[in-house]
């Protein structure tokens, strides 16, 4: 008689198969957590550069409102002493008017106090 080749064992097959699905499980499991590291990794990464380049625009920002700042601050005061300076000039007589005129403001503040005629 010729030998035959007994039949395969279901159960056998069947317990390779569940322990081969279990150690694609425990890889894919494994290559899942790589994966989260990685998204953690590029995630601190990209936070790292927007933090950098937004600290870099507010620097630039700042820098750029404090020049602003200065320009405005100088012309203000310029223009607060040009202002005092012709109110000076006003109340002392030493405009062009009070010139033609021949008269001052204390020339004719004086004068009242000494009760003459301004003129």
């Amino acid at each position: 008689m010729s030998k035959q080749k007994p039949p395969d064992d279901p159960t056998a097959e069947l317990r390779a198969a569940v322990r081969e699905a279990h150690e694609v499980v425990k890889d894919l499991r494994s290559l899942i957590h790589e994966g989260r590291e990685l998204v953690g990794q590029i995630e601190a990464a990209a936070e790292a550069t927007v933090d950098e380049r937004i600290k870099s625009a507010v620097a630039v920002g700042l820098s750029n409102f404090q020049t602003q700042l200065n320009t405005s601050v100088e012309e203000a005061t310029q223009a607060v002493f040009a202002r005092f300076d012709k109110l000076a000039d006003t109340l002392l007589g030493e405009t062009k008017a009070e010139q033609r005129r021949g008269r001052s403001l204390p020339q004719l503040i004086q004068a009242h106090v000494e009760g003459r005629s301004p003129d």
